[in-house]
């Protein structure tokens, strides 16, 4: 009997074992599973936390790049604007000199070389009629000598500032040697390189 006892509680004491060793191993496994569910809870936070890093950076960039953009846009139209205020003003006093060099002695010379000029772009044995201001026409003699071959002499009020145009109404063609269009070819050549010279001055062509 007792030796019956003594196995018996062997036995129970084995299956005890057992029991403990396999807690053992289902606690290490789910310790196990912890672990790496933590992990990647851990790397998935992560992940989301550097997706809505960049997302926020790319927000950001895109306000930047807006805000920029319209500030430069902003200040092209206020350069363009003040380039405009400046080009008026140079050309402003671009022609009040040209006018004072209308009044000079050598304003005659420059008429009678600009005839001259437009008479050697003309086609010779057509008709010719040089256009003056009103104020010129007192000059008329002095020009049609300086054309070199017979010319009209008319008063035409679209020049403002001085010089003359030539023109060969047979063939439509007209030579414009005014003062009010060498300003105007200037104007378009200020206005493109305004950003790279000097203009306190505009120098113009008043002589061949």
């Amino acid at each position: 009997m007792l030796e019956q006892d003594e196995r018996i509680a062997k036995f129970l004491d084995a299956i005890d074992r057992d029991a403990q060793e396999r807690r053992r191993q289902i606690e290490a496994q789910v310790d196990q599973a912890n672990a790496e569910a933590l992990e990647r809870a851990k790397a998935e936070a992560q992940a989301q936390a550097q997706q809505l890093i960049r997302k926020e950076l790319y927000k950001q960039r895109v306000a930047v790049n807006q805000k920029f953009a319209k500030e430069a846009a902003s200040l092209r139209t206020a350069l363009a604007g003040r380039r405009t205020e400046i080009a008026d003003q140079v050309f402003l006093e671009a022609e009040q000199s040209l006018r004072a060099f209308t009044e000079k002695p050598e304003y005659q010379a420059f008429l009678s070389g600009s005839a001259a000029r437009c008479a050697a772009l003309l086609p010779q044995g057509e008709s010719a009629v040089l256009l003056v201001r009103e104020a010129d026409i007192p000059l008329a003699d002095a020009l049609r000598a300086a054309f070199g071959r017979p010319c009209e002499v008319r008063a035409d009020a679209s020049i403002r500032i001085g010089g003359l145009k030539a023109s060969c109404e047979a063939k439509g063609l007209v030579a414009d040697d005014t003062l009010d269009n060498r300003l105007q070819n200037q104007h378009g050549w200020f206005l493109e390189h305004a950003g790279s010279v000097s203009y306190t001055h505009l120098t113009l062509p008043t002589k061949a």
